[in-house]
């Protein structure tokens, strides 16, 4: 495996996009989005800590990160406010998730996308570990926690999802025409299905 975060095999992905957000922000923004998206032909995952009995619940999600093919941050003021901690340690397993599938210089693909649901000036945003990835995100008008909101998400999502599908697909090309990256796929049979986001597909 890519990286120092090292798992036994890299898992192929069942689910496009985890939907890291925070209890506040779930029945009013994240469950619609995450029907919209069903909706669509995508397949999200959101963690509500339904784990089989007596698995650890930081593997459970570390797992179940290792399974998507995306993480979408919603950012919003209550995000940033309250104290549970479970985003941030999202947060981390997606940083080494995404650093495992760099290989030198080259990104094979692209994990974290935040939507950004507050001002780029809030002031816990910018003394925040959410910063730095800020300038992958989109924003959102803040104050307006409506079905707009809704809709502007589940868009962002879509229209970032398509992107790295095509970015993905020229990517494949590169890595599978490159000698030096055969040791490296014969290793990870599933990196090139997820270089290639090829999985899950889409529903019709």
């Amino acid at each position: 495996m890519i990286g120092d975060w090292r798992v036994q095999r890299l898992p192929r992905c069942t689910h496009h996009v985890f939907l890291s957000h925070c209890a506040e922000d779930r029945a009013r923004l994240v469950l619609p989005v995450f029907r919209e998206l069903r909706g669509a032909g995508y397949s999200p995952w959101i963690d509500q800590h339904h784990y089989p009995a007596g698995q650890d619940a930081f593997e459970a999600l570390r797992e179940g990160i290792l399974r998507c093919r995306h993480v979408v941050y919603f950012v919003t003021a209550e995000f940033l406010g309250q104290g549970r901690g479970w985003n941030s340690v999202e947060s981390a397993y997606s940083n080494l998730l995404q650093a495992n599938l760099h290989a030198g210089a080259l990104e094979l693909c692209h994990v974290q996308f935040p939507l950004l649901l507050v001002p780029k000036s809030h002031p816990t945003l910018v003394r925040s570990a959410w910063a730095p990835i800020t300038s992958r995100g989109r924003w959102y008008a803040p104050g307006r926690m409506d079905g707009g909101a809704v809709d502007w998400a589940t868009r962002q999502i879509v229209d970032f999802i398509r992107h790295e599908e095509t970015r993905g697909a020229d990517l494949a090309v590169q890595v599978q025409n490159d000698p030096g990256f055969a040791p490296l796929l014969a290793a990870e049979p599933n990196l090139l299905g997820r270089v290639m986001c090829a999985d899950p597909p889409t529903i019709p």
